[in-house]
């Protein structure tokens, strides 16, 4: 590493961790300087997370209702059980 490496690492490392105190998406100057780059990084980053959430959700719930019918005994509801 050299000695500009070292000194850009810190500002990089801020930059990527840093919350957004200012946002005002109405203001031209704003937006084509900052808000455009975080609202694009912003939304590729959530559309393939929430797809996957959602994916995620969806196939567990389809796997549920059908365990009876995938071999699981036990996935009987503990209501219909006969007791003792």
């Amino acid at each position: 590493m050299t000695k500009q490496d070292t000194a850009t690492e810190p500002a990089q490392r801020k930059r990527l961790n840093a919350d957004i105190t200012k946002w005002d998406p109405e203001d031209e100057e704003f937006w084509e300087s900052t808000g455009k780059h975080i609202a694009n990084r912003n939304l590729w980053i959530s559309i393939p997370s929430l797809l996957m959430g959602f994916a995620v959700w969806m196939y567990w719930s389809i796997i549920t209702v059908q365990m009876l019918n995938l071999g699981f005994p036990s996935a009987r509801p503990s209501c219909s059980r006969s007791q003792p």
